[in-house]
């Protein structure tokens, strides 16, 4: 088994494993509403840094990792964001217990090690709250 072999398998560790990697529950929703269940590396970022003046500015960054090879044996194909309405969504429960529920964006595969980077657009901030 060469390296790259090797460090795909090791995704099954760093990006699908809850209690020793980076592992969250993921639903995704293909446009015909069936739900997959996998677990992916989540990054959602509220504080993004302006890189022409060092400042901190709101800013949301969500994004979702998986491993390429669970993606497709699970749902067959890539998501990715559709032009026309109706498309993939994604819902990720945060570390403190609440799901939010994101639009997929672009998708960035990368073949050679084995993983889908899909960037993910927030659907409505305050749906996930409880506002009276």
């Amino acid at each position: 088994m060469n390296i790259v072999e090797l460090a795909e398998r090791d995704l099954a560790i760093t990006l699908e494993d809850r209690k020793t990697g980076f592992g969250v529950d993921v639903t995704l929703i293909t446009p015909e509403g069936i739900e997959h269940k996998l677990i992916g590396q989540s990054t959602d970022v509220g504080l993004v840094i302006d890189s022409n003046t060092g400042i901190g500015v709101r800013g949301r960054i969500a994004e979702i990792t998986f491993r390429l090879s669970t993606l497709l044996d699970v749902v067959g194909s890539i998501p990715d964001k559709t032009e026309e309405g109706g498309g993939w969504l994604m819902r990720i429960e945060n570390i403190n217990g609440d799901n939010w529920t994101f639009a997929v964006g672009v998708a960035d595969v990368d073949r050679k090690i084995g993983v889908v980077k899909i960037s993910l657009e927030l659907i409505d901030e305050f749906e996930d709250y409880d506002i009276d």
